[in-house]
């Protein structure tokens, strides 16, 4: 269980090599989340129950199933207030892109 929901730790269904999987289990990470990898392919029975598209990563964190990890990491940053400490290398700025001119 989680002690900031009161809800069980989330389950992250996808394969280790995927870097969309690897994203989603960093954000667990930096935000202190307890998360489980069920390590399962996609468009595998389990995938296909929270993604139509049979893609990976999906998340299971009590009754909420989410899949691509933009959308994963967006609800993990939501209902997880507490991060962990950063180190002292990061500006600590949010939500910024970068973006490539192509100059």
């Amino acid at each position: 269980m989680s002690p900031e929901t009161n809800r069980p730790a989330v389950d992250i269904l996808g394969v280790p090599q995927s870097i969309y999987v690897r994203t989603v289990r960093m954000a667990c990470a930096e935000k202190g989340v307890a998360a489980r990898l069920i390590p399962v392919a996609p468009h595998s029975p389990e995938v296909l129950a929270i993604n139509p598209f049979g893609t990976i990563p999906a998340l299971r964190h009590g009754a909420v199933a989410l899949f691509e990890s933009k959308a994963i990491a967006s609800y993990l940053d939501a209902v997880f207030k507490r991060s962990a400490p950063r180190s002292s290398g990061t500006s600590g700025r949010r939500g910024g892109r970068a973006v490539d001119s192509g100059a």
